[in-house]
């Protein structure tokens, strides 16, 4: 009824306006000093404007109301989204400790993603019920893993590790390094600890089978496990086995880990324990026996030790909340010695200079997240320091892996960066690994190592790499190519990364 008797009275008031002006036309346009017309105009300018009034009071408090009620659907929906990040029965069926490979895209391939599209993965009970494998299956299954929020803040990121289930709460260390920046060197320093597990690059051989798929003609790649058939994977499996692989690792659960890892003929040259289990396996064609006794020694051992170079630190994301006492060494080196060595052992390829520098770039931006998110879980080291004073890095490796700095990883550190001859081009020994560590500037030409400087040049800033800018200050070692600088700090303050 009121809305009724409004609509009256609003549609009365021209008639009313019009008729109270015409038996007082003369008078106003006397009083005013208008004419008829322009009395007309001044009456039709103020209905307009008490039209506008009323309709921009109407539309604020529509746009006020609206914003709120807007803004509390957008919290009751974030809300839900942090809740069921995942259950617990989710949480049961993605343990790595089964037999059987999980299928995930955790490590989606970078590409030229964005942000929002290089967020980690939350998965779905329906996902993972499409997943599993059924009773005779040989082909991996694949899964549609929803994107989880890698943008999430330091105090989202601890609530969604409360969710998670645990997969171990045991010591581990892995090293994320690039192809000739000191990662063996490194590895090869906590492996001398008497009570550590150390592996060697265990993707690399899944990395190559993959990368080999098309080269002859093939759409799969077959892999081979312990007491288990072979599976046959495409390639938009390969991030879900890497995945499955380096967990396996973790946990000690070598009967998940393929035949191609376990035998990798590199284990035999650079690890001790899978140097071993290798031997075991060639003399008895005893899989069970020789995998029992590895994976013992894997369990009993307080520290476990990865290095790879074919792992970035975006994944690494995914793997700390998994493993409470996990730390990540984040290693790194002047992009100019580390091409200038890959010269040296034929790996540079056209495109190496600018593909390294988007990595080492990718990698700071994700280091810095982890380091916001996980304080004290991760360090940034350079290759350059360890090879000057590598007693006193060493003992700061050794503190920060949470393992006393024994007299054989002492002995070791000396023996490998002062000796008295050096081993080959993959080997670790230096008779002077501060020679060694500034080597590219008497090998690389002037002009390439501008290039590679300026193509790296932001993260150069954060790592304290400085310009050589003729060859003559290159060759002079009493000009510094670096100024020891506080990387962690200088990369939390930087708007860059």
């Amino acid at each position: 009824m009121t809305y009724l008797r409004w609509k009256s009275r609003w549609r009365s008031i021209p008639r009313y306006i019009t008729e109270k002006s015409n038996d007082n036309r003369s008078q106003e346009e006397q009083i005013l000093g208008m004419t008829s017309t322009q009395v007309t105009s001044l009456r039709t300018f103020i209905i307009l404007g008490f039209l506008f009034v009323c309709g921009g009071v109407s539309l604020y408090y529509y746009l006020t109301t609206g914003s709120n009620l807007h803004m509390l659907y957008n919290i009751s929906a974030n809300q839900m989204t942090i809740g069921h990040i995942a259950t617990e029965e989710t949480m049961r069926k993605l343990s790595f400790n089964s037999t059987q490979p999980v299928a995930s895209n955790w490590l989606k391939p970078h590409g030229n993603q964005s942000d929002a599209e290089s967020a980690a993965y939350k998965i779905s009970d329906s996902d993972l019920k499409d997943s599993e494998l059924k009773p005779g299956a040989t082909t991996q299954p694949k899964v549609n893993a929803q994107k989880f929020d890698h943008e999430r803040s330091p105090t989202d990121a601890k609530r969604a590790t409360k969710i998670q289930t645990i997969h171990s709460n045991g010591k581990i260390v892995l090293i994320v390094a690039y192809m000739r920046s000191g990662s063996t060197l490194t590895g090869a320093l906590l492996q001398e600890h008497p009570k550590a597990f150390y592996v060697f690059e265990p993707i690399r051989p899944i990395k190559q089978s993959f990368k080999e798929i098309g080269s002859n003609n093939e759409s799969t790649v077959t892999f081979n496990y312990p007491n288990a058939k072979d599976r046959v994977y495409n390639k938009t499996d390969e991030n879900g086995v890497v995945f499955q692989e380096i967990n396996s690792w973790l946990t000690c659960d070598l009967q998940s880990i393929s035949m191609d890892s376990l035998t990798d003929p590199l284990h035999e040259h650079n690890t001790k324990i899978m140097k071993d289990f290798n031997l075991c396996y060639k003399n008895k064609q005893n899989i069970d026996g020789c995998l029992k006794n590895v994976t013992q020694k894997c369990k009993d051992s307080p520290l476990r030790v990865i290095k790879f170079i074919r792992l970035r630190m975006r994944y690494i994301l995914d793997l700390l909340p998994l493993y409470p006492n996990m730390k990540v060494i984040h290693l790194v080196r002047d992009p100019r010695g580390i091409l200038n060595s890959r010269i040296n052992v034929d790996h540079m390829s056209n495109f190496s200079v600018h593909i390294l520098c988007d990595e080492m770039k990718e990698d700071l931006k994700y280091t810095k997240k982890l380091l916001k998110s996980y304080p004290g879980r991760i360090k940034i080291l350079h290759y350059e320091n360890l090879a000057e004073q590598p007693i006193k890095v060493a003992a700061k490796i050794a503190n920060f892996s949470g393992i006393s700095f024994t007299k054989s990883m002492q002995y070791f550190i000396r023996s490998r960066t002062s000796s008295e001859y050096n081993d080959g081009r993959f080997e670790t020994q230096r008779k002077n690994s501060t020679f060694t560590a500034n080597k590219w500037r008497f090998q690389l030409q002037s002009g390439r190592a501008r290039y590679i400087y300026n193509t790296c040049k932001s993260s150069n800033g954060i790592l304290g790499y400085l310009p050589l800018n003729s060859t003559m200050k290159q060759r002079d070692l009493k000009i510094p190519s670096r100024k020891i600088v506080d990387s962690t700090s200088l990369l939390l303050a930087s708007d860059n990364f």
